[in-house]
């Protein structure tokens, strides 16, 4: 561009209305003129070209700073999320909020924010289970402890003992689970199916195996209810859905400071969806290791991956889908992805969630801790056995299934979005 300041002569005069802007007309040597506004001047009268920058939001939240500025202004943004949001980072990665912009070009940015649920318990992510449907996970696994304070109850009851979710997603009681008993004062995790302490057996006479310490592994009734857990399949409702909802953990019980109903059980239909259904499903899960533990790992729709870390899809890795089911011949699920803690910690900011591979129970024994994850649904798949997702070092099963008395993880969640 020709050097304005090299002009014969300039004026700055007012065109029209008082409140018309005030322009500098610089004739060329050519003969010819420009009209630059006064506002791109500086302060020596030097032209100062204006910038703009677009502010955009992904979740619930809001962003002040955005605007057209001259070159070298810095510009303060500052991004406050919703409530039950946090401030995840922006769209070319970085993370300090309130962040500071040196405007030097026309530049765009996504403030990313991430749901973090209702209650004091926390949640992460969202999570598509249908078409229609988000979700966002609990904190970590269901755990119970029989003989440690008290809880409400959806029926208007008060019970014994009191249900909270694991500190952290990787931690799984283990062994422990086999002291499981009405008056063990310990936490155990893995629960047989439909044992939220609903008592219905007025109404549901087989199901009378509805307590969270819960171990018979015996014949009730071979026809409804093979072995006695959950909704007999000549109820109305065979599932932990309407007039059987009580039988699902989360709608019943008082879990932390969270009221009765304020968490569920996925349904198979959901799971399977979670896997391979959504959009950009077989890039939004993989197997590895968090803090040292085996497990599975699913993102939330919307994913960018820290900076600084990766994250490897195990469909990347040979695992793939074999009509209802995920399969990998090189029996190495779990070294698809590592993490520390420290790293998982940028990982659960950023939505995503692990599920440790707690094993499960029979009776009062502990079987596969470590290796092997069972996580229970909200359907039955018949008299004496429900579905559930399942996972190894080979395989990763949606919508597997496991009869109703063995002791398998429950991972609640929360509807966030219709």
């Amino acid at each position: 561009m020709k050097k304005i300041m090299m002009a014969v002569m300039a004026l700055i005069m007012t065109v029209g209305a008082a409140s018309a802007q005030k322009c500098m007309y610089v004739w060329m040597k050519d003969g010819t003129h420009l009209s630059i506004p006064v506002s791109s001047l500086d302060s020596v009268g030097f032209y100062a070209p204006t910038y703009t920058l677009s502010v955009t939001t992904e979740g619930e939240g809001s962003v002040t700073g955005a605007g057209a500025y001259k070159i070298d202004t810095e510009v303060t943004l500052t991004a406050t999320a919703a409530s039950g949001y946090t401030f995840s980072q922006w769209s070319d990665g970085k993370t300090d909020n309130p962040r500071i912009i040196k405007m030097e070009r026309d530049l765009t940015l996504t403030a990313v924010f991430t749901a973090v649920g209702g209650g004091s318990t926390g949640g992460i992510g969202l999570f598509s289970v249908s078409a229609t449907q988000q979700v966002t996970f609990s904190r970590g696994n269901l755990q119970f402890n029989a003989a440690a304070g008290t809880h409400q109850c959806a029926d208007g009851t008060t019970k014994q003992g009191t249900w909270r979710f694991a500190e952290h997603q990787w931690d799984y009681v283990g062994s422990a689970n086999e002291n499981v008993s009405s008056s063990y004062n310990g936490w155990i995790d893995l629960f047989g199916w439909g044992t939220s302490g609903w008592n219905n057996t007025e109404n549901n006479p087989y199901a009378v195996n509805y307590n969270p310490w819960s171990t018979s592994t015996s014949t009730t009734n071979s026809t409804y209810n093979y072995y006695g857990y959950g909704p007999s399949i000549n109820q109305t409702d065979k599932n932990l859905t309407g007039t059987s909802v009580n039988y699902d953990w989360g709608v019943y019980n008082q879990i932390g400071d969270d009221a009765p109903g304020s968490w569920r059980t996925l349904t198979k239909d959901e799971w399977v969806y979670l896997f391979h259904g959504r959009t950009n499903y077989a890039n939004l899960f993989g197997l590895g290791t968090v803090n040292g533990v085996q497990g599975t790992i699913i993102l939330p729709d919307s994913w960018i991956t820290p900076v600084g870390l990766t994250f490897t899809p195990s469909t990347d890795k040979g695992l793939s889908w074999e009509g209802s089911y995920y399969h990998n011949s090189n029996d190495d699920n779990y070294s698809h992805n590592s993490y520390t803690s420290s790293q998982w910690e940028l990982m659960e900011s950023a939505g995503a969630v692990f599920l440790p591979a707690a094993g499960n129970r029979k009776g009062t024994s502990v079987y596969d801790t470590g290796s092997d994850g069972f996580y229970w649904s909200s359907a039955q798949g018949g008299s004496g056995y429900a579905y559930s997702q399942y996972f190894d070092t080979s395989y990763l099963y949606p919508q597997g299934y496991g009869g109703r008395y063995r002791g398998f993880s429950v991972r609640l969640v929360q509807v966030l979005k219709n």
